[in-house]
């Protein structure tokens, strides 16, 4: 290992001592695993210490990650997203990350409703998610999703509505599913 102290200041005896104990008590040391702001590098089992580190616990986004590289990526962006929580982005950018793309926020009660609007109708909200091909919810992601939207919010929105839409498929296809499930 080199030494720590510049070539100016080994001369000096106690400067010296101290640079030959770093070398005996760290030498060996893997500096590597001190590293643990590299997200890509750690190793996976600090990957629940650094998103308590960075707030990314339960609804901040952590309980909806499912894979490994869901929870790295999750951790690289997790400035970027404190950033922009109480937003309308703050949400979309957070359940984008968490692989859920297709996402529709409509502020507003007169923009979603057709019953007379609440006192406060301005304040509310409704998140359409449209379920991609290759991805199924289940009740308990539903209920996540729920609150990781009212982690993400702001404190005066209230989220009157979270709805699925399913994408559009050829009747054909239809036929063929209802087909095979029968036989």
């Amino acid at each position: 290992m080199d030494p720590i102290i510049a070539s100016a200041l080994k001369a000096r005896e106690h400067i010296a001592a101290f640079d030959k104990l770093y070398k005996e008590s760290y030498g060996a040391f893997d500096l590597q695993l001190l590293l643990v702001h590299m997200i890509d590098t750690v190793d996976a089992s600090l990957l629940d210490i650094l998103a308590s580190e960075f707030d990314m616990l339960g609804y901040n986004g952590w309980i909806l990650a499912e894979t490994e590289q869901e929870k790295r990526n999750l951790l690289k962006d997790a400035i970027s997203l404190h950033r922009m929580k109480g937003t309308p982005g703050g949400i979309r950018e957070v359940i984008k990350r968490l692989g859920f793309t297709d996402i529709q926020i409509i502020e507003g009660w007169d923009n979603f409703s057709e019953d007379p609007a609440p006192e406060n109708g301005w304040s509310y909200f409704k998140v359409v998610y449209v379920l991609p091909d290759n991805k199924a919810i289940t009740a308990q992601m539903s209920a996540d999703l729920i609150g990781l939207i009212g982690a993400y919010k702001n404190a005066r929105s209230i989220l009157a509505e979270f709805s699925f839409d399913l994408p559009k498929v050829e009747a054909s296809v239809l036929v063929e599913v209802v087909t095979v499930e029968i036989e």
